[in-house]
């Protein structure tokens, strides 16, 4: 059987749109409900039953005519009623020999994913996927500036496949495009080679981050379609601003620092006159003048969610911290991060946890250290990524977290008292946190904390 040919874009697109705010029962009845095997089946399924294309592994895109490739992937409700990528899309297989003689205007990666039409569906627990809501069905690319960003993320994963070190690739070393493992921790390193020699390295794929993902939603708004929510095209945002020019050529790490470099070794109060907002240094009355400092030098703005309002570090799931540290480098306070969830199930797994999320990505450390007579400079300012053995150890504590989650022992704080630990949950503010209701029980949020010792650590590593 041959694949339905779309001679138009419009044509395509009349049919993905048909199956937005449905599920495929309701078009093609018990046909829908006919088995599709792996973790790919039920894209397989979409594919076949409405698109009518056969189950392929072609280098080229699905519709290799109109250069469109067809992705399905589940969408999660946050308890804000957002919805959010409840994983990374998956772009295809690597192989890390052919790779190394790639260029990237001639990859395999862009050949296949230059345009990509997205089904994007809610994914519920203990639903038939045949009874999967579709909210999104629509053709999306990326932007000329995300474009530069990606090809820099392709020639980081490529080079360290060409240095035969492709095993060390972390999902942090780029920004959008990841090389993401397949089969987590279970496989075994496969030979690749090049020019350079011959090494091992776990199968990966390219693939979008959930970042990313995230940030194409927001392009789009919550309508009704005959009851059942569906996501539809919203304007643009115009708060947003990017810290990209053209001579940076997608490398946001070297746009950030540029904004920094002027400021360093200078003190808080002449940052923030050079800001006008010295008044809040000299009456000291707001706390988070520290960190208004670092969104005044990126932004020249006092904006509170910086991974908001500045595109490149909301897409690629940039995480800032700004800390003071004494003379001896140990911070101040400890570090916070976001609320975390309650919603843990038995089958939950760790790389599509909160906490995975939040302790995986890419840091940016704005580093004040206080002098003896209590004055602050801007000391240092680097990227870092937390090393693998250390988010294994925060793997075990999530996992022991799990147990007591689904053993109900709810409690104020987990861990705080096991000084080993890198990390801890507990009540993020003063005022007790904010209680909500979770499967009949009245619980309080609670933040992950980094432990003093560690951050020192990193700090301390940075700087020697």
């Amino acid at each position: 059987m041959s694949d339905r040919i779309y001679y138009t874009i419009d044509d395509l697109l009349h049919t993905a749109k048909s199956l937005t705010g449905k599920n495929l029962e309701e078009i093609y009845g018990d046909k829908s409900k006919e088995k599709y095997d792996g973790k790919g089946g039920f894209g397989n399924k979409v594919e076949k039953l409405h698109y009518g294309i056969e189950n392929n592994s072609r280098p080229g895109p699905d519709v290799e005519n109109l250069g469109i490739e067809i992705k399905t992937n589940p969408l999660k409700k946050n308890n804000d009623g957002t919805y959010v990528p409840k994983e990374s899309v998956v772009l295809g297989m690597i192989d890390f020999s052919k790779l190394s003689y790639e260029t990237f205007e001639k990859s395999s990666y862009l050949k296949k994913n230059n345009k990509i039409l997205f089904n994007m569906y809610l994914y519920e627990k203990n639903t038939q996927d045949y009874n999967y809501k579709f909210l999104l069905n629509d053709i999306i690319s990326p932007d000329s500036e995300d474009f530069e960003v990606i090809r820099r993320d392709w020639e980081i994963i490529k080079n360290k496949a060409l240095n035969l070190n492709a095993e060390a690739i972390s999902q942090s070393d780029t920004e959008y495009l990841a090389a993401i493992t397949k089969g987590q921790g279970k496989q075994i390193p496969q030979p690749y080679k090049n020019s350079n020699g011959q090494a091992r390295a776990k199968r990966r794929a390219f693939g979008y981050k959930a970042s990313y993902i995230r940030t194409l939603l927001e392009k789009y708004k919550i309508e009704y379609f005959n009851e059942s929510p569906v996501l539809v095209k919203n304007k643009e945002r115009k708060d947003e601003i990017s810290i990209l020019n053209k001579y940076h050529k997608g490398d946001i790490e070297a746009a950030v620092l540029e904004k920094f470099t002027p400021f360093l070794n200078k003190t808080d109060i002449d940052i923030a006159e050079y800001f006008n907002y010295e008044s809040a240094f000299i009456s000291k009355k707001d706390k988070t003048r520290w960190a208004w400092n670092t969104s005044l030098i990126l932004t020249s703005k006092k904006k509170k969610y910086l991974s908001r309002y500045i595109k490149e570090f909301s897409k690629s799931g940039l995480t800032v911290k700004t800390i003071r540290v004494d003379n001896d480098l140990m911070p101040i306070e400890e570090i916070s991060f976001r609320k975390q969830n309650y919603n843990i199930e038995r089958d939950s797994v760790w790389e599509e946890s909160t906490l995975y999320d939040e302790m995986s990505r890419k840091f940016l450390w704005i580093v004040y250290k206080e002098t003896n007579n209590k004055m602050c400079f801007l000391a240092k300012v680097f990227f870092w990524r937390m090393p693998t053995n250390d988010l294994l150890k925060i793997e075990k504590m999530w996992l022991e977290f799990k147990k007591l989650i689904l053993n109900k022992d709810f409690r104020s704080s987990y861990f705080l008292e096991d000084k080993d630990s890198i990390c801890y949950l507990k009540i993020k503010d003063a005022k007790g946190g904010a209680n909500y209701e979770f499967n009949g029980y009245t619980l309080t949020s609670l933040s992950p904390w980094i432990r003093k010792n560690y951050v020192k650590n990193i700090i301390t590593e940075m700087t020697s």
